[in-house]
């Protein structure tokens, strides 16, 4: 039996409807009452079959169907706080499914028969009634008293993070997920074109964890954050061949090999970022703050997190753990550690939310010679980072009304396979990829990637690499030329790129984002009234400001190999 129901031995539309939902009879059992999980069920099959196409070819199905769905789905929303079943006319739609029980699924595709029709409508109506119904599921906003039970129970579904996050009730997280969802791609069609509040996800080796954050700030309309380009300085004696026996890539030609990095302890990476808080101006005063790929070793990092937290501040910031033993890989990891403000005075509590990176980096010729590594590392050989993979999880952070963040480390966001469905399905307003890089410039690899989240679902996407590793690249971008501090590039769906530059006696930049609304439509023709956010940078002159600490020109003075 494969994963997407694809197999002949349950080829009716109760055998697909049985096999998502292991407790469904779809012959004699009434529609489910909670609307993610209806999602779930049509929209798995609609994607299974492709016969969603069907929803631009013909359609609407009636006059006032945009304005039906809306009523109905927020009708649908206000029974389940009852504890009644859905509406009527969503149980008429089921009535029909019901009726083509034994209907091969097969049979979808072919759009002309008129059973084929009536399933694909009735699809087509339950895929947008429980839409709709799940508007702001997710989302930390301010619930109408009398709707609050339907949003609390959409956020015990989502934090129940042990096997992932999924809106689902009966639907095992094997078969698919359902998760809210913050933009609906404007181009090309596919079944993420159908939807503006729950985004289907097939199964996957990815583990998405969404968590919604509601604090006091969530209907905050900006968001500041802290760009840390840490570390100032990074040894090419740090990049080494992996000589333990028997570690080398196996059955694999000899000119592929394993590199170790092991950074040196800087030192120091509290006290910096503590200055750099305390440089910034108090109206703008980060929200978060931000450090690039490996940036930190396990002990620096508790030691910032502290730093950061006690400020009210988030981090999201790259950790490097040392192999335990020699024969054992590295891990590289990120950390999105958020406090929580009911703790008590002088405590801090917090969430943090890990993720262990998806792809290792693979050092080639060219990047040997831009990084000066070639008395480190054979030119003529192909490197792969040694280090550890764990299940590999997606985090979503959703920390304002109108703002969901979703972190990526360096080669995740090049590698479309196999998190991008997740995020494209799901359209995080944010993706801040943390690089292990040379400077962001828009000639570069990260925009090219980048663009394709900016274009489809809408992402704006932020990454970040550290001063240490763009002054390894002294000799292709020397003092005298620009590139030698772009530290971060910003790219969005409404804005042309930005490249964001460190001036010679900054330590840190502070980054303002705004949101913006935007209408965006469903392929059946459904508008979201301006419902859709963009995080954008509005006046780059304004809203970059360059933090200074004074210790800049005293630490270039005693590190070596510095711009």
């Amino acid at each position: 039996m494969s994963q997407n129901g694809a197999n002949d031995s349950r080829g009716t539309l109760g055998d697909y409807f049985a096999f998502l939902m292991p407790d469904l009879d779809l012959s004699r059992d009434p529609i489910p009452t909670w609307p993610p999980d209806v999602f779930a069920l049509c929209a798995a099959i609609l994607r299974e079959t492709g016969a969603y196409h069907l929803a631009v070819t013909n359609w609407p199905p009636r006059d006032g169907w945009v304005e039906w769905v809306s009523k109905y789905g927020e009708t649908w929303r206000r029974l389940w706080c009852q504890r009644k079943v859905a509406p009527a006319v969503a149980a008429r739609e089921w009535e029909v499914l019901r009726g083509l029980a034994s209907m091969e699924t097969n049979l979808l595709r072919q759009g002309d028969r008129e059973d084929s029709g009536r399933a694909v409508r009735a699809l087509l109506n339950l895929l947008a009634l429980a839409d709709q119904a799940s508007e702001n599921a997710g989302i930390p906003f301010n619930e109408p008293a009398k709707e609050q039970d339907f949003y609390f129970h959409a956020r015990r579904r989502l934090m129940s993070l042990g096997l992932g996050s999924s809106l689902c009730e009966r639907i095992p997280h094997a078969r698919g997920r359902v998760l809210p969802k913050m933009h609906t791609g404007q181009s090309g069609l596919t079944l993420r074109s159908l939807s503006h509040h729950l985004a289907f996800c097939p199964p996957s080796e990815i583990i998405p964890k969404w968590r919604p954050f509601d604090t006091p700030a969530r209907d905050q309309h900006f968001l500041n954050l802290l760009l840390v380009p840490w570390p100032p300085t990074i040894s090419r004696n740090s990049f080494t061949e992996n000589s333990v026996p028997g570690s080398s890539p196996r059955n694999m030609p000899d000119d592929f090999g394993y590199f170790n990095y092991e950074p040196e302890a800087a030192g120091g990476a509290a006290a910096h970022i503590a200055k750099c808080l305390e440089a910034c101006p108090s109206s703008r005063f980060p929200h978060g703050v931000v450090l690039p790929e490996l940036a930190l070793d396990p002990r620096e990092y508790e030691s910032v997190r502290e730093a950061v937290l006690a400020k009210g501040a988030f981090l999201l910031c790259g950790v490097a753990e040392k192999s335990a033993s020699a024969e054992s890989p590295a891990i590289n990891r990120l950390h999105f550690d958020v406090a929580l403000t009911d703790a008590e005075p002088d405590l801090i509590r917090f969430i943090s939310l890990t993720q262990t990176k998806h792809h290792r980096w693979m050092l080639d010729g060219a990047q040997i010679d831009q990084y000066g590594l070639r008395d480190y590392l054979q030119r003529d050989r192909l490197w792969w980072e040694y280090c550890d993979f764990r299940d590999r999880e997606q985090n979503i952070a959703c920390i304002r009304n109108w703002l969901a963040i979703a972190p990526l480390i360096c080669e995740d966001l090049a590698r479309p396979d196999p998190i991008q469905e997740i995020v494209r399905s799901i359209g995080p307003n944010l993706v801040v990829a943390l690089l292990m890089d040379g400077p962001q410039l828009q000639t570069r690899w990260s925009r090219r990637y980048a663009s394709v989240l900016s274009d489809d679902p809408g992402c704006s996407v932020l990454t970040l690499t550290s001063v240490g590793m763009i002054k390894l690249t002294e000799e292709k971008y020397p003092r005298k030329k620009r590139a030698h501090r772009i530290i971060a590039l910003w790219q969005d769906r409404l804005n042309p790129p930005r490249e964001i530059g460190l001036s010679d006696d900054s330590d840190a930049v502070l980054l303002r984002i705004a949101k913006t609304a935007r209408r965006e439509w469903t392929a059946d023709g459904r508008s979201d009234g301006n419902g859709s956010f963009y995080a954008i940078i509005e006046d780059y002159a304004h809203d970059v400001l360059q933090i200074r600490t004074g210790a800049t020109r005293k630490s270039r003075a005693t590190s070596t190999g510095g711009t």
